[in-house]
This record gives structure tokens, C-alpha cells and sequence, in this order.
């Protein structure tokens, strides 16, 4: 079905993924499927975050659309923190900064929420310092850049 459909995009080229997660988000939304279709919405963002100029704009209609989402949806086979983090991509990418830097906050101020609350004490620290997109929320606008393209990001200690 539709979450299948979201995985498979996320092999595809960049065009194509874009595509097809806007036929699953729409489908989606015609078949009052909220968090199949934030979750489609919120992996366009991320995606197109990272596809160049034109992927960008569309990023952006996606992450107006996950922004807009009710917000006890919760998104289908999605990170939660994306809900968060790939909004904040697709502005950022876009140059709306004060967007990206608000919801990176939001999402830090979920973290620590989860890690108060929601999650044994024995896994805190791995849920707010292990996880890739957990670091790009705590990291600002900077661990956003080290998680859109982490083949570019730099050890925080270099080794002696």
C-alpha cells in the first residue's frame, strides 16, 4: 500500500521520489489517511531538501503541508523527530532560516519531552546522543547540515 510506496521512493531518484511521494501523500489525504500522508510529506521535505533548486521548492510545499498536519497525527513509518527536522530542512534550504531555526527548536523541546518522560532512564543517552536525526535537532542549524549530507560531516574531537 501507500507505506510500501514511501519506501520505495526512497530509492529512487530524486525527481522520480518526489513524484511518487506526492501521489502517496495525496491518495492519502483522499483516503483520510493522516499519517501515511505526513509520513510521505515529511520524507519529500527531506528529500527534496537535498535535491538541488528545484527539489527545494517543492520541499518546501511538502513541509508546509506536515506543518499544517493536526498535530496528534502521527506519521507512518517516519522518524518521529523528522516532524521537526525535515520541515526545518526544506526552509533552511529554501533560506526562511528563523523557520528552520523554530522548528529545530520545537523538535529539541520534544526530545527532551521523550527523554523525560517517555523512554526508560537506561536509554537517554543513546536517544539524545546517538541517533543521527536526534543529533541534527540538538545540533541547530549546524547538525541539520551534518544530517542532510552526513558524508560531509566532521568528528567533533579528532583524535590525537
Amino acid at each position: 500500500g501507500l507505506i510500501v510506496q514511501t519506501e520505495l521512493a526512497l530509492c529512487m531518484a530524486p525527481a522520480q521520489a518526489l513524484d511518487t511521494l506526492a501521489s502517496v501523500a495525496g491518495h492519502a489525504h483522499a483516503l483520510s489517511m493522516h499519517g501515511a500522508a505526513l509520513g510521505a510529506h515529511l520524507q519529500a521535505a527531506w528529500l527534496g531538501a537535498r535535491a538541488g533548486p528545484d527539489g527545494v521548492a517543492r520541499a518546501v510545499q511538502h513541509a508546509e503541508a506536515a506543518c499544517a498536519a493536526d498535530p496528534a497525527t502521527h506519521a507512518l513509518h517516519t522518524d518521529a523527530a523528522l516532524r521537526w527536522l525535515a520541515p526545518a530542512a526544506a526552509f533552511a534550504a529554501a533560506g526562511d532560516i528563523g523557520r528552520a531555526e523554530a522548528l529545530i527548536e520545537q523538535g529539541r523541546e520534544w526530545m527532551v519531552s521523550v527523554a523525560k518522560n517517555g523512554i526508560p532512564q537506561e536509554y537517554v543517552h543513546t536517544f539524545l546522543h546517538q541517533h543521527p536525526i536526534h543529533l541534527g535537532l540538538a545540533g541547530g542549524l549546524r547538525g541539520l547540515a551534518a544530517a542532510l549530507h552526513p558524508s560531509h560531516a566532521r568528528p567533533a574531537v579528532t583524535p590525537p
